[in-house]
């Protein structure tokens, strides 16, 4: 009897949806069939047996063009999706369904689900009015979505906001927080008190620009008001954003966890940042990132930078877990760096504390697999 994890990427795909996903699925307590339903083929993976089953073709290049709405429109093909879902789960012997609401493919799942009367579980991590704000099914997909939220076994989500958001959306239902998690929590690294290398790792989205001319403009004016105080930002995995280009600045390429570890070494502060354009509200309002967890376990202090009202923000703010700058004003941000020399320990000890009672890997795993037994 086999658990069929379905989502439309795949396990060793870039990205935190695949990140969290190799997390619970190490080890499996139980035999794991994973089914990518994007048309992008998945990675390689020997974690688990990958299957692919995708809803139409890949088209290379043209995937990251404004034809790909017209790729959906002209060549997708539930109805074959789901009957090749179905047979594998038969071939399979499949005692139940899970699925990432990332795409239209959660449906599909579901539907194969109800037709072999199998136990059918859901995970959120992010909402749909933000990650397909343009389809023209988004409004479909949500009504869907709330149907499943409403029958699925079992419901889990990516934070508490989350949670509650579809709970107000789609009615009360018991839901599991179940994201990524930590294997360890580092020391405190010793770091000077007034120094401000800043550290970025990940992809620098069009709609952090704003966000990060405010940082840079923030640096200046610490420049010109301690020239004496060392500022530099390191980006691994991005290129230079523009705001920076007349300020110490250095990009790294993309690199596996180990060396981002050790790039860490020549930090001071590591930076969260997060778009305040209320366009993107459904993304920071109820998402968390991984790196989020990542950097809580990192013994440095984050500086977050992104609306107060987001989930991140207000968990680190509950906690006291950051150095907190909530707004797009450079002097407000400069401000928030300045003090940040003397409140860093307690933020770093006030972040260890937040990773050991919500984000330890071992307890994650533990939610997911009692989650995906209820009804079992």
């Amino acid at each position: 009897m086999v658990l069929v994890c379905t989502q439309s990427f795949g396990i060793n795909a870039f990205g935190g949806g695949p990140r969290i996903l190799r997390a619970l699925l190490t080890q499996p307590p139980e035999p794991v069939l994973s089914v990518c339903m994007g048309e992008k083929p998945p990675p390689p993976t020997t974690l688990v047996k990958e299957l692919h089953i995708p809803h139409r073709p890949s088209f290379g290049r043209l995937e990251a063009t404004r034809f790909r709405l017209y790729l959906d429109r002209w060549f997708t093909n539930f109805k074959r999706q789901q009957s090749l879902l179905e047979q594998v789960c038969r071939d399979y012997k499949a005692n139940a369904l899970h699925a990432i609401a990332h795409g239209a493919d959660f449906w599909v799942s579901y539907q194969v689900a109800k037709a072999l009367k199998l136990p059918f579980y859901i995970t959120v991590h992010d909402r749909l009015e933000y990650t397909h704000a343009s389809s023209p099914a988004l409004a479909l997909m949500v009504e869907r979505l709330g149907e499943v939220w409403r029958n699925a076994e079992a419901r889990m989500v990516i934070s508490e906001e989350m949670g509650e958001g579809l709970e107000a959306l789609y009615g009360k239902r018991p839901w599991t927080v179940v994201t990524d998690g930590l294997e360890g929590i580092s020391p405190l690294r010793e770091r000077p008190k007034n120094s401000f290398r800043i550290y970025f790792a990940g992809a620098i989205h069009l709609s952090y620009a704003a966000t990060f001319t405010a940082l840079a403009e923030a640096l200046v004016i610490v420049r010109q008001q301690q020239p004496e105080i060392p500022v530099s930002l390191t980006i691994r995995g991005s290129a230079v954003p523009d705001s920076f280009q007349h300020l110490p600045v250095r990009a790294l390429p993309w690199a596996p966890e180990q060396e981002i570890e050790r790039d860490m070494e020549q930090a001071d502060l590591l930076y969260l940042p997060l778009p305040f354009e209320p366009k993107y509200e459904m993304f920071w309002r109820y998402s968390l990132s991984t790196k989020l967890v990542t950097y809580l376990g990192s013994g440095l202090p984050i500086l977050y930078h992104g609306p107060a009202e987001a989930a991140a923000g207000r968990l680190l703010a509950r906690h006291q877990a950051a150095v907190l700058a909530t707004s797009l004003d450079p002097k407000e941000v400069a401000r928030c760096l300045l003090a940040a020399g003397e409140c860093a320990p307690q933020v770093v000890e006030n972040a260890q504390q937040l990773a050991r009672s919500r984000f330890l890997l071992a307890e994650q795993r533990k939610r997911f697999w009692a989650t995906v037994a209820t009804g079992r």
